[in-house]
């Protein structure tokens, strides 16, 4: 998967992440926006520690896919939708890229390993609740 990371950055990350938003949509709560289990977002923190940058885009664009998705299947894509949909496809990179940042100048290479209990609540605190705000 790395080194697919590494040839494909952006389609492989965005078709991983529609696909797993998918899966997390089908939690959601109606109308389909919130969910409280999303995968999507922790696979974007992966891509954003692993690939880094370069990989960002692809994030954005599946995040706006699974939008325009959810838009559409409720028959709600209008233009506004459509602009709502690359706003929180805007929240949900600035997240993944904040997440990553965070993570990394914390933790350095250490969260490859999370050898320690402290190491494990750093990751999660960084990784988690402190940058899901920013999306929100």
């Amino acid at each position: 998967m790395e080194r697919l990371l590494k040839l494909y950055p952006v389609s492989v990350t965005a078709l991983a992440y529609v696909f797993l938003g998918l899966i997390g949509l089908a939690l959601a709560i109606p109308p389909g926006y919130a969910s409280p289990v999303f995968p999507a977002a922790g696979f974007a923190l992966v891509v954003a520690l692993q690939a880094g940058k370069p990989a960002l885009p692809g994030i954005w664009l599946g995040s706006l896919a699974i939008n325009l998705i959810l838009a559409w299947s409720q028959a709600r894509l209008t233009p506004v939708s459509a602009l709502v949909a690359a706003g929180l496809a805007c929240g949900a990179t600035l997240q993944a890229w904040l997440a990553g940042s965070l993570v990394a100048r914390r933790l350095g290479t250490g969260w490859q390993r999370l050898e320690s209990e402290r190491d494990i609540i750093e990751f999660l605190f960084f990784g988690g609740p402190l940058a899901c705000l920013v999306s929100a």
